[in-house]
């Protein structure tokens, strides 16, 4: 093999790689799973409220205000998700939730765990909605675990129907719960602490490190891309012979610039010279006639 071909090869294996490269990067989309994450969320409802319940997937990064989730979505985005699932509830009971949030690695999920407490455990969390701080409550039964209830007015008197609002908020692994329910009295409480509770067992069954990501390859996005790259390949291709053919008639024009000016000075030599020669016999005939 000479070595300009061995160059070529190399140059052509060079560029195929970089557009493998490419491809992986660039052209596949990762989403969650659906199934997957829904998988992560109990559906059979505690006491207080009633199936079936309403699902929701949202998309992370633009669902979910905490900006630890919002990095990890840009980041990680097949193994960021948010999930939901809401019930109505039965009498004192309003309605409750649950709050998914799945991040990518535990240290992402930490970051946003201490964001999801300073956002709804906070004094002025539901003061929106026109509820007051009531007090911290504790969570039995699960690790970590902080929650909080609200109630209904900007100075409430607290009795056993003012209506409030309950929220339990825990980590396991990767994947952050927010539960949360509406209802009168004491029972906000005591039915959140049942979800909460019945979520967690839930993930101690099915996992809560799982692999969510599910990745598809564009059509047109491909093709475009393939397009793309068998022309970058052909014009790499064919430059070698482009350049050898612009300098070849670039040598072969300067070769018949210098041939044309040799025959232009060639021509005016021998014009110069037969100008010449018939001055000379025209001189000496008009010599020879004046004597």
């Amino acid at each position: 093999m000479s070595r300009r071909l061995a160059i070529r090869v190399a140059v052509a294996v060079v560029l195929v790689g970089l557009a493998i490269a490419g491809y992986v990067l660039w052209i596949p989309v990762h989403r969650p799973d659906v199934r997957k994450v829904s998988a992560l969320a109990v559906k059979t409802p505690v006491t207080g409220l009633r199936a079936p319940g309403k699902s929701t997937s949202v998309d992370a990064a633009t669902g979910v205000s905490l900006s630890a989730v919002k990095a990890a979505a840009k980041s990680t985005p097949g193994e960021t998700a948010a999930y939901g699932v809401s019930w109505k509830g039965k009498a004192p009971v309003t309605a409750g939730s649950l709050e998914l949030i799945v991040l990518p690695t535990e240290t992402s999920a930490i970051s946003a765990h201490q964001q999801a407490l300073a956002a709804e455990l906070s004094r002025t969390s539901y003061t929106s909605d026109d509820y007051g701080y009531g007090t911290k409550t504790t969570v039995p039964g699960i690790p970590g675990a902080k929650g909080a209830y609200y109630l209904k007015g900007t100075s409430p008197t607290v009795t056993a129907s003012t209506p409030r609002v309950a929220v339990v908020i825990f980590r396991v692994n990767r994947v952050i719960v927010d539960a949360t329910v509406d209802a009168k009295g004491a029972h906000a409480t005591t039915t959140a602490r049942e979800l909460a509770l019945a979520q967690y067992h839930h993930l101690e069954r099915v996992g809560a490190d799982p692999v969510l990501s599910e990745t598809s390859f564009p059509l047109v996005a491909s093709v475009v891309y393939v397009l793309v790259v068998l022309a970058v390949l052909a014009l790499a291709e064919a430059t070698p012979r482009l350049v050898t053919s612009a300098r070849r008639r670039r040598h072969e024009a300067r070769v018949a610039a210098e041939r044309r000016s040799r025959t232009a000075r060639g021509n005016k030599v021998v014009k110069r010279h037969a100008s010449r020669g018939y001055a000379a016999r025209v001189e000496s005939g008009s010599r020879g006639r004046h004597r």
